[in-house]
């Protein structure tokens, strides 16, 4: 079997461009998110119970919720025997809403830096244990991060086109065969 280099080459390149085309439908999808996050309060949250020695039940509860300009990631813990923290039975299942931006949907973050924050709770007393860890990522830096793989692509594309237009002569700007004018391209005016 013989190999192939342009073959390769172009398989590479199909890959970045279905890369960078996924990368860029992610910041456009992060970006509408992102402006709905002040409007519109989204939650998906699931949880599951369990029985330990009753009446004490052991439930586990994960939260990821949007509003506010961020992501808000909640995951906790009750192991309790008082009937008042338990509210309602446990669904065990994914639940979605999606309804009106409350005022309290992702809680004011005392301890955040750029919109990030961080907070790990424990409370025990008599009838209860709880533990919980909160996460807040802004939709600011999921959206920059989608943004770098097509910008850079592009400049790398931009450069490439650039090598190739200056090995044949041709103008950098617009293209055009500067064998016959090399001082200033007739075709777009720039220096040749």
């Amino acid at each position: 079997m013989r190999y192939d280099a342009g073959r390769t080459c172009r398989m590479k390149r199909r890959l970045l461009n279905l890369l960078t085309a996924l990368s860029l439908l992610l910041c456009v999808t992060t970006c509408v998110l992102w402006v709905r996050s002040y409007v519109a309060n989204d939650v998906l949250w699931g949880d599951k119970a369990t029985a330990v020695m009753p009446p004490a039940v052991d439930r586990r509860m994960f939260t990821a919720e949007s509003g506010r300009g961020g992501l808000l990631f909640h995951t906790g813990r009750i192991i309790t025997a008082d009937p008042r923290i338990f509210a309602g039975p446990p669904t065990g299942r994914w639940v979605i809403q999606m309804g009106r931006a409350q005022v309290n949907s992702v809680p004011a973050r005392q301890t955040q830096y750029l919109g990030f924050a961080f907070h790990i709770r424990h409370f025990k007393d008599a009838l209860t244990a709880n533990s919980s860890v909160m996460a807040v990522i802004p939709y600011w830096f999921i959206a920059l991060g989608a943004a770098v793989p097509p910008a850079v692509c592009l400049r790398l594309q931009s450069s490439a086109r650039r090598r190739l237009r200056a090995s044949r002569g041709q103008c950098l700007r617009c293209g055009y065969d500067l064998r016959a004018s090399p001082e200033r391209c007739p075709e777009c005016g720039a220096a040749g």
